[in-house]
């Protein structure tokens, strides 16, 4: 808004609008699958100017669409682009690494996701602590049996110390995708720094 003291004030709106190379908002960097199975890779993005390319690379490779064996989808979702490539009946061959790439005039961005048979990383889902007890709760990923699980815990400065999770066949949730696995340690007072691994039939995440 303007003002002079004389008259009316002058009010103008004005309309900025932003260009600059793509950007990726999500990808998933691993994702657990099995021989035979359908999977789905996700790359969610933004790009003004709009994309002139939209490529899914393989090998160095550009993956192309093939009935019944690669799909590749593009669409929105939730405010974003979006572009999906999905591998049905996975071989062993699909076992590797894709790059979604995404090109506008102004540049370009690219994101890389691992397909294979080993287990999801582990995610803190819920922890907390009573009578000296650190509980967690840990989420994974993984369509073949988990086998093993270790929680590392380390002080500031000192090394990890794993201890075991038990794992039981009710850890597997319904979907029989992911496993929710509880574990409690001993720990006393102080700042504790918490990881996890599993191990499924096909080595270790």
């Amino acid at each position: 808004m303007a003002q002079n003291g004389i008259g009316n004030p002058i009010s103008q709106t004005v309309t900025v609008v932003v260009k600059g190379s793509p950007i990726i908002h999500k990808h998933s960097s691993y994702i657990n699958t099995a021989i035979g199975e359908n999977v789905e890779m996700v790359c969610l993005y933004d790009s003004n100017p709009e994309p002139r390319k939209i490529q899914w690379i393989r090998n160095d490779e550009i993956v192309q669409s093939v009935p019944a064996q690669t799909i590749i989808t593009n669409d929105h979702h939730n405010h974003h682009n979006r572009t999906r490539l999905t591998i049905k009946n996975v071989q062993q061959k699909d076992l590797q690494a894709y790059y979604c790439k995404i090109e506008n005039e102004l540049g370009e961005a690219v994101s890389k996701t691992i397909l294979g048979l080993t287990p999801g990383g582990a995610h803190l889902i819920h922890s907390n602590s009573s009578d000296g007890l650190l509980h967690t709760w840990w989420k994974i990923h993984s369509i073949q049996q988990i086998t093993e699980m270790l929680v590392l815990y380390r002080g500031e400065n000192t090394k990890y110390i794993p201890v075991t999770a038990e794992i039981s066949s009710h850890d597997q949730n319904p979907d029989g995708y992911t496993w929710t696995i509880r574990k409690s340690i001993r720990l006393p007072e102080g700042e504790w720094f918490v990881t996890a691994r599993a191990r499924n039939t096909e080595g270790w995440s």
